[in-house]
């Protein structure tokens, strides 16, 4: 019997066992059924799949059994080797071969693609912080799980706060695994950094993955990486100012000065504040802010200015500052504060005066210290006499002190003192004393006169008188006169005196005297000095004469009140005159001669004066009558000498008796 039946046998298998399954399972499937029993073999054979790194090689045969039907299965399995490599679905085949039986092979083989279980993917990384001088960043690509091929992962940098080129440079590139990389490999790569000069924030910049060939992934907590830039740069701001300003200058101007350079703009808040100088009285209260725009490099500045107050005080050198505070951004203040001083343009002096004169009996001089200027600060200045011409006790009081200027004395304010002065008896002369200043202190002050002058109008009056006694005895030898000062005199006062002529005439009467009459400092009133002059004592009857004596030239302070004396010399001296003739005298000689005889010596002429008497003798019977006749004696005639005058006798011719007449002396001169 021609069977008209077929059956054969055909392999399957999952199109994918995974890798983890651990086996893959082969179904060998009967179409048609069979009376008897029959085997096929079967073997694996590689694909993609190698053994033994995939899976183990498996051989064998399946038995079917005799009276199997159609659909009837058997199977088979092969090991599947789950290992760590990332790979691609990898393919091995089982194959029917060696059949017995009536059985024909329908499908020979059967492919399963073993689905790798296994994972990789790559993560990047960076230190948190990098320094700017460190030159780069270097980033980690970091694989994670194993891979059987190599793997390509592209990246590159994005800015962050840091932008490139500025604060790095940007970079693209691609990094490969290798195949047979093993789980935890890495591949790094740099990035340039720049190290610029400006003080700028922590500015951070990334990297990122961007693409990867082969059989991994990016990791998605992981694509990119970021680090912050650590700044090597400081800046700083000074304030600064000139350390001093004229208080004429209007304005004082302060200075910020940026060390370092910055990257962005930031601003400084600045205030003035009070030293010695207070506002508003010397400069005006200033706040504002200055701002540094962003790039400014070392050395930039900004300024503001503070007005300051012109006054008209004098005063010290005063200070007041400014201070930054409240700075924005990234600089610190290193000098925070800059103090000025405001040099003062005003001046300030004193001067003292006083009257040029005052008169003695005034009883004290009042001098007068004046400030020329302004002054804010209280101020003193000593005083002290000084002698002159004047001295002290005797003429003034030796005063000393201290004046005091208020703070806040205005131009033309004054102080005075007093100095006593003494009323004196003593004429002087018109003396000078000074009050000077010193030892000025406090408000800058200056002396610009130190000394003035006054001179003491003297209001006594002192003078000379010269007396003497109205007469003195020609026996006395001298007469004396006196010369007496009326008021005191403080200094020696001189006079000189000399005689002068009278009646009395020297050398004859009296001896030509002159000379100095001293009068001693401080001779008082009623002080006398007196002189004499020798009188001569002759011989001679003369008349009571005068002569005088004149003071003239004072030297001091005297005048002359009574210029001359006179004084008149009684003469001790005395002259007589008699009368003599002869007893008688003969009729016939015609004449009687008397004798007028000088007893004593005269120094001037002198006449006596003579007349006739009768006696017993008559005239003219007798003789010749003279009535009134003259005899002179000239001036210096000696004892002794005589003059004589003749009376005419009558010769006549009568007898008579002796008779008698006589002549008598009738008058005197002299």
């Amino acid at each position: 019997i021609i069977d008209n039946d077929a059956a054969s046998v055909s392999i399957s298998t999952a199109a994918t066992v995974s890798e983890a399954a651990g086996t893959a399972t082969f179904t060998v499937t009967l179409t048609g059924n069979v009376q008897e029993s029959f085997t096929v073999n079967y073997a694996t054979s590689d694909g993609g799949a190698i053994a033994p790194g995939d899976y183990a090689n498996a051989t064998g045969s399946v038995i079917f059994p005799a009276g199997s039907i159609s659909g009837a299965t058997r199977t088979f399995t092969a090991l599947i080797q789950n290992d760590n490599l990332v790979e691609t679905g990898e393919t091995f085949s089982a194959a029917l071969t060696g059949i017995t039986g009536f059985v024909t092979i329908n499908t020979a083989a059967a492919t399963t693609t073993i689905v790798d279980n296994d994972v990789a993917s790559v993560s990047i990384s960076v230190p948190a912080t990098v320094n700017e001088n460190g030159g780069t960043a270097t980033f980690t690509v970091t694989l994670t799980g194993s891979i059987q091929e190599a793997v390509t992962v592209s990246y590159a940098t994005a800015n962050g706060s840091a932008s490139a080129p500025g604060d790095y440079l940007a970079r693209t590139g691609a990094v490969t695994f290798p195949a047979g990389s093993a789980n935890g490999a890495v591949q790094t790569f740099t990035v340039d950094l720049v190290d610029d000069t400006f003080a700028e924030p922590n500015e951070s910049f990334g990297a990122s993955l961007t693409g990867i060939t082969g059989l991994a992934t990016i990791s998605s907590t992981a694509t990119s990486a970021m680090t912050a830039i650590n700044d090597n740069d400081v800046a700083s701001l000074s304030i600064s100012t000139d350390a001093t300003v004229n208080e004429s200058a209007g304005t004082a101007t302060f200075t910020v000065t940026l060390t370092g350079g910055i990257q962005d703009a930031f601003t400084v808040d600045y205030a003035t504040a009070n030293g010695t100088a207070i506002a508003p009285g010397d400069y005006t209260i200033t706040t504002g802010t200055v701002n540094f725009p962003s790039g400014s490099v070392s050395g930039t500045t900004r300024t503001f200015t503070v007005p300051i107050q012109d006054d008209n005080l004098r005063e010290s050198g005063e200070t007041f500052s400014a201070t930054l505070s409240n700075i924005t951004g990234l600089a610190t203040i290193a000098t925070a504060t800059a103090t000025t001083t405001i040099t003062d343009n005003d001046a300030a002096s004193v001067a003292i005066t006083t009257d040029p004169t005052v008169n003695e009996a005034a009883g004290t001089a009042t001098f007068t210290v004046t400030l020329t200027g302004n002054v804010q600060q209280a101020f003193t200045v000593n005083y002290a006499t000084v002698n002159g011409s004047a001295f002290q006790p005797n003429d003034y009081t030796a005063t000393s002190g201290t004046i005091t200027f208020p703070a806040g004395s205005v131009n033309g304010a004054t102080k005075t003192f007093t100095v006593p002065i003494f009323n004196d008896q003593l004429a002087e002369g018109d003396e000078m004393f000074s009050a000077t200043l010193s030892g000025i202190t406090g408000g800058l002050v200056t002396i610009g006169t130190a000394t003035a002058p006054t001179t003491i109008i003297d209001n006594d009056v002192a003078s000379v008188s010269i007396s003497t006694v109205p007469t003195v005895n020609e026996a006395a030898g001298t007469a004396t006169f006196m010369v007496t000062l009326s008021g005191g005199a403080q200094d020696v006062v001189t006079v000189n005196y000399s005689t002068s002529n009278g009646s009395a005439v020297q050398p004859n009467d009296y001896t030509a005297t002159s000379g100095t009459i001293s009068f001693p400092a401080g001779s008082v009133n009623g002080t006398v000095s007196s002189f004499t002059v020798p009188i001569v004592n002759d011989q001679f009857r003369e008349g009571d004469e005068t002569f005088s004596a004149t003071l003239s030239g004072t030297v001091g302070l005297a005048t002359i009140a009574t210029a001359s004396a006179t004084t008149t010399i009684i003469d001790n001296d005395a002259a007589s005159v008699s009368l003599s003739t002869p007893l008688t005298v003969n009729e016939a000689a015609g004449t009687a001669t008397f004798t007028v005889t000088l007893t004593g010596n005269v120094q001037e002429a002198f006449t006596v004066d003579y007349a006739t008497a009768n006696g017993t003798a008559e005239s003219p019977g007798d003789y010749t009558a003279i009535t009134a006749g003259t005899v002179s004696f000239p001036a210096g005639s000696a004892s002794g000498a005589f003059q004589t005058f003749t009376v005419a006798i009558n010769d006549d011719n009568l007898v008579e008796s002796g008779e008698t007449f006589s002549a008598s002396l009738t008058g005197i001169t002299g």
